[in-house]
C-alpha cells in the first residue's frame, strides 16, 4: 500500500524523505501557513498570560521553550548545513568490503558505514530493507538500522548543549554498544533476503551540482521532515518544566528508573533529535543519567513500525529477538552511565534562561525560522504535520 512516501529503496544512500507535500495546484501555501503561524502566536500568548504551575518557581512554557530553542539552534544549524555537505561528498561504494570478516566486524563496518548518513529513524527501515536484499550481511544490515538514527549528526551536535559533553559521549558510546550487541544477538535469527538489483550510479554528477544538491537536501528535504520533531520535543520539554513536580522522578530509584524509560522508549517512535531537549528537561526534574541514556536509546531505535517491518521481513521471532535485545542493552547500559558518572549535573535550565542570549544563538534561530517557514510554505501546515503522523505507518 502506498503511504504517501516516496521513499529511495536502493542503497545509493541520496535517501530521499520525498513525503507527499500538501501543494495546491502547485502554489505556495501561504494561506495555510499564516494561519498556523497565527495559531502558534495565540498559543504563544496564552503561554505568557498563564503560567501551568507558578507555585513550584518552575519557568513558564514560553521562556523553556525560548531557552530551549536558543540552546539547541547553532547546533541545528551546523547539523543541517553539515548534513548536506556529507551528502554532497558521500560517495557511495558496492557492498563487498562489509561482506569482508565475521559478524563483528561487519557490525562494526555496519555502524562505520551509516555514521556520516543524515537518515532518521522513519527513513532508515526502507534502507535498510534496499541494503539488506542487496548483499549486505545480517551483522552489519542490524548494526545499520540501531546505530544510524542514534548517531546523527543532529543528534550529536543537540546533545552537546542540551546534556553537556559527558552525557553525549556516554550517548555514542552506548548507541554504538548496543548496534554491535543487536547485530551479534538477532543475526542468528535472520534470513537472507532475495537480492535486487544494484541501483548505484555508474557515475557521479560534478562536484558543483552535487553541493547544490546536497544543500537543497541539509536545508530543504532534511529541515522538512526533522524540525517538526524537534518543534515537538520542545514542545513537550516546554510543557513539562512548569507542569512536572521534580519530587516524584527524585523519589524513584535509580535503578527503578532505568528499566521504566527504557521501556517507555520501546513502542514509540522518537526521533533522536526531538527526543534530546524532552531529555534534558527531564535530567533537571531529577531522573538519572541512565534512565536517559536508556530512554535515548529505545526510542530511536525500536518502535512498533519498526517492529512490524522486521517481522515482515524476517519473521516474529526475529522482532521479538530485536526488541528484547535493544531494550535490555540499553537498560544494561543505563546502569552502567549510572555509575560511570554518578550525580551528573543537568544543564541548569534556570541560570541559562536568566542569562542573554549571545548573538549567535540569536542569530541561529533567526535563520532556522526563516527555514521553518520555507518549509511551512513549501509543504502547507497538513504536509508539516504529515512528518510525523506518517511515522507510525508501517512501510
Amino acid at each position: 500500500a502506498d503511504h504517501g512516501h516516496d521513499h529511495d529503496h536502493g542503497p545509493s544512500h541520496g535517501h530521499s524523505h520525498g513525503h507527499d507535500h500538501d501543494h495546491a495546484g502547485g502554489e505556495a501555501n501561504w494561506g495555510g501557513a499564516l494561519g498556523a503561524l497565527a495559531g502558534v502566536g495565540l498559543l504563544w500568548a496564552l503561554s505568557h498570560v498563564h503560567q501551568l504551575n507558578p507555585e513550584v518557581g518552575e519557568l513558564d512554557a514560553a521562556s523553556t521553550f525560548v531557552t530551549l530553542s536558543l540552546e539547541s539552534a547553532p547546533a541545528l544549524l551546523l547539523a543541517f548545513v553539515g548534513a548536506g555537505l556529507l551528502q554532497a561528498f558521500l560517495d557511495p561504494a558496492g557492498m563487498g568490503w562489509l561482506q569482508r570478516g565475521g559478524p563483528l566486524g561487519q557490525a562494526g563496518k555496519g555502524i562505520a558505514f551509516g555514521l556520516p548518513l543524515p537518515v532518521c529513524s522513519c527513513g532508515v527501515l526502507p534502507l535498510y530493507e534496499s541494503l539488506s536484499r542487496s548483499g549486505m550481511p545480517a551483522a552489519a544490515a542490524l548494526a545499520f538500522l540501531v546505530a544510524t538514527p542514534e548517531l546523527g549528526l543532529d543528534a550529536i551536535l543537540i546533545s552537546l548543549p542540551l546534556l553537556g559533553p559527558e552525557l553525549t559521549v556516554a550517548r555514542l558510546v552506548a548507541a554504538a554498544i548496543t548496534a554491535l550487541v543487536a547485530a551479534l544477538v538477532v543475526r542468528r535469527f535472520i534470513l537472507p533476503l532475495t537480492a535486487t538489483a544494484s541501483q548505484l550510479p555508474q557515475q557521479r554528477p560534478p562536484l558543483g551540482a552535487r553541493l547544490r544538491a546536497g544543500l537543497r537536501f541539509g536545508l530543504g528535504e532534511l529541515v522538512d521532515h526533522t524540525l517538526p520533531w524537534v518543534l515537538v520535543g520542545l514542545a513537550v520539554a516546554a510543557l513539562v518544566e512548569p507542569t512536572l513536580d521534580g519530587r516524584w522522578l527524585g523519589s524513584l530509584s535509580g535503578w527503578l528508573q532505568v528499566p521504566l524509560f527504557a521501556l517507555v522508549g520501546a513502542p514509540v517512535y522518537v526521533c533522536a533529535s526531538g527526543a534530546t531537549p524532552f531529555v534534558a528537561v527531564l535530567l533537571h526534574k531529577g531522573i538519572s543519567p541512565g534512565a536517559a541514556i536508556a530512554f535515548l536509546l529505545t526510542g530511536p531505535a525500536t518502535n512498533a513500525t519498526t517492529f512490524g517491518v522486521l517481522g515482515k521481513l524476517h519473521g516474529r521471532r526475529a522482532a521479538v529477538a530485536f526488541a528484547v535485545t535493544v531494550t535490555v542493552a540499553a537498560t544494561g547500559l543505563g546502569y552502567l552511565t549510572n555509575f560511570a558518572l554518578g550525580d551528573h549535573p543537568p544543564m541548569p535550565l534556570h541560570d541559562v534562561a536568566d542569562a542573554a542570549a549571545n548573538p549567535l544563538q540569536v542569530a541561529s534561530l533567526i535563520a532556522l525560522s526563516l527555514l521553518f517557514l520555507a518549509s511551512l510554505v513549501r509543504q502547507g501546515p497538513r504536509g508539516v504535520v504529515r512528518q510525523i503522523t506518517d511515522a507510525v505507518h508501517v512501510h
